[in-house]
């Protein structure tokens, strides 16, 4: 995954392979192996793309 830190504390996340049905208000949790990076909740997605505007926690 490509991920881009936007205004404040929001991320924008690029899938490398698309997943079904996305759904804001759904968690995010961000690994590093097993090591949790951070995470917060769908704010939106966009399929077209296969990224996620998140509100990180």
């Amino acid at each position: 995954a490509e991920i881009v830190r936007l205004d404040g504390d929001e991320l924008e996340i690029a899938l490398d392979e698309p997943i079904s049905a996305i759904t804001p208000g759904q968690s995010v949790v961000l690994y590093d192996g097993q090591r949790v990076l951070g995470g917060g909740f769908i704010e939106s997605a966009r399929q077209h793309r296969n990224s996620l505007p998140v509100l990180a926690a």
